[in-house]
């Protein structure tokens, strides 16, 4: 017998079902690890994945590193020690900053690709560097450029100084300067984010000297999203019909896309990562579940879309047409674990 083999009524430690009841959030965080004994040791492991099944899934293949490899390159790869920032509290750096923020494991890995994003652009906007849409500028030297500036730059003075920057920009167009604002409201939001005080107390406990929020007094320029809000101009109806007579035939691709986005309300990034075995054809849902090479922006992002005739039909017949794994078919390889 096979030592992967179960004994009776017991599910294989090789497959993920075993491992759904056994992942667990972290405490304080978004994110699911898994207590792991094997030979006389047990370690806990932070999978990095805010979704269930996704996290049953890397615990399912820390086990089988496990057995095939052994504790020392498992740990290697898995759970290497963290990287122990060395600098004066004053030269604590922006890129120190933000590794020290992943290594909390309070972030998600999709929600830290837009902090970092955010924040970095902020920092360009606040210090001499600048920001890394100016004409000529090269992104990998602009971020360089941005990683190793003094977190201390971020001052509440500096921020206030840019909100009031921005308040003066395109006095004569609304729509500019309402763009404008939700920018900056946006950079606000991120940035209060990966100050709060969970992210700070492990930061400190890593031996990193927080200096105070730099936007603990900065106001958004509108509370809420209302001033933002999108106000449609069209019928809804017209375009669906518009799209079924000029797309579901001359273009089919194209139309899948339309009634994922216009119909079923999914974003840019989920339609683009969207796999067959998300389909479930028997209990007719559309499953935004975490894989590979996708993570939900949230974890209320992951849900189940209950699927009507018209829009199983439509499915079905791209499934009898598919050309791979994914709904979206595309000449660009994904990446492994991006967003």
């Amino acid at each position: 017998m096979s030592k992967f083999a179960p004994s009776a009524g017991r599910i294989a430690p090789t497959t993920i079902e075993h491992w759904k009841t056994r992942v667990f959030l972290v405490p304080g965080g978004n994110c699911f690890a898994v207590k792991i004994q094997f030979s006389g040791e047990r370690q806990t492991f932070n999978t990095r994945h805010s979704d269930r099944d996704a996290a049953a899934r890397r615990a399912r293949d820390i086990y089988l590193s496990l057995v095939r490899q052994g504790w020392a390159e498992t740990l290697r790869k898995f759970k290497p020690k963290p990287v122990k920032v060395e600098a004066a509290p004053k030269e604590l750096t922006v890129g120190a900053f933000l590794d020290g923020v992943e290594q909390t494991g309070l972030v998600t890995p999709a929600g830290l690709i837009s902090y970092r994003t955010k924040f970095r652009t902020l920092i360009g906007l606040v210090s001499h560097v600048g920001s890394g849409r100016r004409r000529g500028i090269e992104f990998r030297a602009w971020r360089a450029a941005i990683d190793a500036q003094p977190l201390a730059v971020l001052t509440q003075e500096a921020v206030l100084a840019h909100r009031a920057r921005v308040e003066k920009l395109h006095p004569t167009d609304p729509r500019a300067r309402a763009r404008a604002r939700h920018t900056f409201d946006s950079m606000l939001r991120h940035g209060r984010s990966l100050f709060r005080d969970e992210i700070r107390a492990r930061l400190q406990a890593m031996g990193l000297l927080m200096p105070p929020s730099p936007f603990a007094q900065v106001d958004f320029f509108t509370r809420g999203q209302s001033a933002f809000r999108y106000v449609s101009e069209f019928s809804v109806e017209e375009v669906i019909h518009a799209a079924n007579t000029e797309l579901k035939t001359s273009r089919p691709v194209l139309f899948l896309v339309f009634v994922l986005a216009v119909v079923l309300g999914l974003r840019r990034n989920e339609i683009d990562k969207l796999k067959w075995t998300s389909v479930a054809w028997a209990e007719r849902e559309l499953r935004i579940v975490a894989h590979d090479f996708f993570s939900p922006k949230r974890d209320s992002s992951a849900r189940r879309l209950a699927l009507d005739e018209g829009i199983l039909a439509i499915l079905q017949e791209a499934y009898r047409q598919r050309s791979g794994e994914w709904v979206i078919p595309s000449v660009v390889r994904p990446k492994l674990n991006a967003t």
